[in-house]
């Protein structure tokens, strides 16, 4: 990982990202790396996917047979907004899987994500991945054998053509792990990044205006055991949302027989093959009766009988778990970021529909 809290020398290598990395994206039409395969993937998922302040959660994830993975770059669509918290203040919570190639051990992380004082990562020694005044500084402050990483994550309105890419860049370095012990740069236990999850509850406020968002971003790895970021080996990596993600509801009551019903989309397209659940009891505080799968134009349909003479409350939800876009990287609707398109994804997303009343 890039940075470590302080108070051991050898958690506090540093990596001067920025100059290696944009001097040669600047300067190159990037082509594919010739070296191991390079195929990471990001997914960005809302449990309440309206417009509005909820929580956001991306993953990202990396081979361990991949070659290691110097710098991450992620684009927020236009329409979503971020704002700057007090520094101290916990965002959200951070899980994550590294492989130690000096132990040779796979390796669970958890922690919080932590607003952090942008003036204390201007530049070295906290900052040499992305030097400069930053909207906003987030820390992943994850713990592993008994130790607290700490992964930065730069935050800022995006300008000039990069703002082609998105509203919003976060941007996150990691340390090499497959240098020799000891050597500048050398990633913690020779951590290698496989998977990071992190939640923001709040920070991001997701578009008011239904449409189909992408984020993007951009995966540079590094040489392999040279300690030196590979360019034009940096690949696009996207997610696809349709937003908002909705759940309707109508009831209909034929003697104490209801049929409850409705349709769910994201966006504007059916959430087909989706878990809808049906929510029922005595009063609004309803609990989980029944699950179905939407049929491939989002709808469903549950039956029953009613109790004689009581009222029944109902509700419908659905979830939607990530998946792969195997079209994401051939949609022309997207334009080309001047790299190779990895992968893409469907973010996951869930909704709850209005909770209905039936007398019977």
């Amino acid at each position: 990982m890039h940075h470590v809290q302080e108070g051991t020398d050898s958690m506090n290598t540093k990596l001067r990202l920025a100059t290696l990395v944009a001097g040669a994206l600047a300067g190159v039409a990037l082509a594919g790396s010739a070296l191991a395969a390079y195929t990471p993937t990001i997914a960005v998922s809302h449990p309440v996917a309206t417009g509005g302040a909820h929580p956001t959660t991306i993953h990202a994830k990396v081979a361990q047979t991949d070659d290691p993975t110097a710098q991450v770059q992620i684009f927020a669509p236009t329409g979503y907004t971020i704002a700057a918290a007090p520094p101290s203040t916990t965002l959200g919570k951070a899980s994550g899987t590294v492989f130690a190639r000096d132990t040779g051990l796979t390796l669970p992380l958890e922690g919080t994500v932590v607003a952090a004082d942008p003036a204390q990562y201007v530049g070295p020694p906290n900052n040499q991945c992305s030097p400069g005044t930053h909207f906003a500084v987030w820390l992943l402050n994850l713990s592993v054998a008994g130790q607290t990483i700490a992964v930065p994550i730069y935050v800022d309105p995006t300008t000039g053509t990069q703002a082609g890419l998105g509203a919003y860049k976060l941007v996150a370095c990691f340390s090499a792990p497959d240098t020799p012990v000891g050597s500048p740069n050398h990633a913690p236990f020779g951590a290698q990044l496989l998977d990071a999850n992190f939640t923001v509850d709040s920070a991001i406020t997701l578009p008011a205006s239904a449409g189909t968002y992408v984020w993007r971003s951009l995966f540079t790895p590094y040489t392999p055991s040279a300690g030196v970021p590979n360019a034009a080996g940096t690949v696009e990596a996207r997610s696809f949302l349709g937003l908002p993600g909705t759940i309707s509801i109508r009831a209909a009551v034929k003697k104490r027989k209801y049929t409850v019903s409705g349709v769910a989309k994201a966006g504007s397209t059916p959430a087909a093959g989706a878990t809808v659940s049906l929510y029922r009891g005595a009063t609004a505080q309803v609990v989980k009766a029944a699950s179905k799968t939407a049929t491939a134009t989002g709808a469903y349909s549950f039956s029953g009988k009613l109790a004689k003479k009581k009222t029944t409350y109902f509700q419908t939800r659905v979830t939607v778990d990530e998946s792969d876009n195997s079209a994401g990287c051939t949609d022309t609707s997207v334009p080309s970021a001047g790299v190779r398109c990895a992968s893409s994804t469907f973010g996951g997303w869930a909704a709850a529909s209005q909770v209905i009343r039936i007398r019977s």
